[in-house]
């Protein structure tokens, strides 16, 4: 096989411009989806943070309404808890035995 010095250089001029394409698609595509990703993200996050502004919210208001209710019916209010308590301690509360 007899190959010319211009042959072998036009044959590498034509592979290097296929590489330098490949590269050129690859960064397009890699850019488009980094855009994508950033976009989906900043979203996500905007949904989050409304998310959590309704969950502070209601937060809030369930505090409002229990210091409300135990401002009213403080007796009430003590009994609740001492058993909400009592309840809580049973379940969480060691389950060892002695032996």
């Amino acid at each position: 096989m007899n190959l010319s010095n211009e042959n072998v250089t036009e044959r590498a001029r034509s592979a290097t411009d296929c590489v330098h394409r490949g590269i050129d698609r690859a960064s397009e595509a890699a850019h488009s989806t980094t855009e994508s990703a950033v976009a989906s993200a900043a979203k996500l996050a905007e949904r989050a943070g409304r998310s959590a502004d309704k969950l502070y919210a209601q937060q809030e208001k369930v505090r409002a309404k229990t210091i409300s209710y135990a401002n009213q019916h403080p007796i009430r209010a003590i009994v609740v808890s001492l058993g909400v308590g009592f309840v809580l301690a049973k379940l969480f509360g060691s389950r060892s035995t002695s032996e």
